[in-house]
């Protein structure tokens, strides 16, 4: 990725990331396949980029992280952070 494709990622990633979001709570791992994906992997987040931004989001409060049990049946252990979009995000 050149020097133009990074500042566009970086001067857009939070708008990506709300734009998922806004369709439904996920996780990291989801956010960062959705947009590869979406973008025929011309974004392609690092997650040393991902989870940080996701924390700096948090705190500011447009995407407050929401607790949620994994498996199928929500007995197969464990708590998985989800992030969800928050009214002010919907802004």
């Amino acid at each position: 990725m050149g020097m133009l494709e990074r500042k566009m990622l970086h001067g857009n990633a939070e708008t990506l990331v709300l734009a998922l979001l806004a369709e439904k709570p996920q996780h990291g791992y989801q956010i960062r396949k959705k947009l590869a994906a979406r973008s025929q992997h011309y974004f392609q987040f690092a997650f040393g980029r991902l989870y940080p931004l996701l924390a700096e989001m948090e705190q500011r409060d447009p995407v407050p992280a929401r607790l949620v049990k994994t498996g199928r049946d929500g007995t197969q252990g464990g708590w998985d952070p989800q992030m969800r979009v928050s009214p002010c995000g919907q802004r």
